[in-house]
């Protein structure tokens, strides 16, 4: 009898058990979850800065993967948990084809993944410095402008692929409207580096993420521009000038109102036989400062010849172009369907000029294979003869040339 109940006792353990383990399975079944943004971590980098070489590019930086495992295990996950790594150190100068290696939590198993490599793109390693500049957010009064009196630094180190620093135009340090006070103020910048659109340039390192920007903000003003210029009626040639007659200029109040006029450097314009812009180099009182579109202006110069002065054009084809120092090995494509040189002087003089007096030329020394922007050379072998051309630059492909 004894032997029974400890047989039913035994049995019913088993039951329950079983029952136990039955519900269990029914009420946490095993299933199936997809992670759909997992980060995927690239580890060694600072190896392959070692060795002389940077990334450019990576195919993915994330990738999908499904989980199987007990439901309640894979409610409790989410895309973190996941570990995906990619081994930097091995990587060579070009196109790679690197592992993910994948780690999951325990108690699950990987069904599927999206990706199984990824391509990293290598380069050599370009280090080089840039200059900071500052770009203050928001909008100010038209009759104030905020304005930089130190920054240090003031220029970082740039390093990464050397397709991408050579992007880098500067370094954007960026101040808020709050920031900048009347009175001076130093305040902590985050330092972007961009490209000569303002663009940031991505996968490159800085020396420092942060620069020291001292400011103020100056109250603005405008005041008459006395500029002097010699020249404009000499030799074979009339000149036109268009100037701005007044400078914009900002600093401490004090000083500004001071200020009542501006003078600037004199420009002699003489030997200009074309027509173009001159700098303008204001001579600016101790603390005052051009406000930021007034920094560069300049003198507009209109030259035209003489009444006993005319023009003559010319038209040539690329063809006619001289390549000089070409490197060994390269072959010069030139990109241009005509160009037309404006020969002017005296009438008589110019109408015994013809083609064979006029010189095309690009010089093409230390280029290397690839397309390039040169600009044009024109010699005109007659005495008192200027020229313009057309366009002034062109398009130039070198090619390694075809040997055997």
């Amino acid at each position: 009898m004894k032997r029974n109940r400890r047989f039913d006792l035994i049995l019913a353990l088993v039951i329950a058990v079983l029952l136990w383990m039955y519900v269990v399975g029914e009420m946490n079944p095993d299933t199936r979850r997809t992670f759909q943004n997992v980060q995927i971590k690239f580890t060694n980098e600072q190896a392959l800065n070692d060795s002389g070489m940077a990334v450019k590019s990576y195919s993915a930086v994330k990738l999908s993967v499904t989980l199987v495992g007990r439901r309640n295990r894979l409610a409790r996950l989410d895309d973190s948990d996941i570990r995906a790594v990619v081994d930097l150190s091995n990587a060579a100068a070009g196109k790679n084809d690197l592992v993910i290696e994948l780690t999951t939590p325990n108690g699950t198993e990987v069904s599927r993944q999206n990706l199984r490599d990824v391509r990293v793109n290598v380069e050599r390693l370009l280090t080089e410095q840039r200059k900071i500049r500052v770009s203050y957010l928001g909008d100010y009064a038209s009759d104030q402008e905020p304005t930089t009196l130190s920054l240090d630094p003031e220029t970082v180190t740039v390093y990464g692929a050397k397709s991408l620093v050579e992007k880098v135009s500067h370094v954007r340090a960026n101040v808020k409207k709050s920031l900048v006070k009347e009175k001076k103020t130093t305040s902590t910048a985050d330092l972007i580096p961009v490209d000569a659109n303002g663009q940031e340039v991505k996968k490159v390192k800085l020396s420092q993420r942060t620069t020291e920007v001292t400011s103020i903000l100056y109250p603005v003003k405008a005041v008459p521009l006395k500029l002097t210029v010699t020249g404009a009626d000499s030799g074979d040639y009339k000149r036109t000038l268009d100037a701005p007659d007044t400078i914009t200029v900002k600093g401490p109040a004090s000083a500004l109102e001071k200020t009542t006029k501006i003078s600037a450097k004199k420009i002699d314009i003489s030997d200009m036989t074309r027509s173009g812009t001159v700098k303008i180099e204001p001579i600016l009182p101790a603390g005052i400062l051009p406000v930021n579109n007034s920094e560069d202006i300049f003198l507009t110069v209109k030259v035209a010849p003489k009444d006993d002065q005319a023009e003559k054009k010319l038209t040539f084809s690329s063809s006619k172009i001289v390549t000089n120092d070409l490197a060994d090995g390269l072959s010069a494509e030139i990109d241009a369907k005509t160009i037309t040189v404006t020969l002017s002087g005296k009438e008589s003089v110019l109408k015994e000029v013809n083609e064979e007096d006029v010189a095309l030329s690009v010089a093409l020394k230390g280029l290397k294979a690839g397309t390039h922007a040169v600009p044009l050379q024109v010699t005109v072998g007659v005495p008192g003869v200027a020229a313009e051309l057309d366009p002034e630059s062109v398009s130039v492909r070198l090619v390694k040339a075809v040997t055997g």
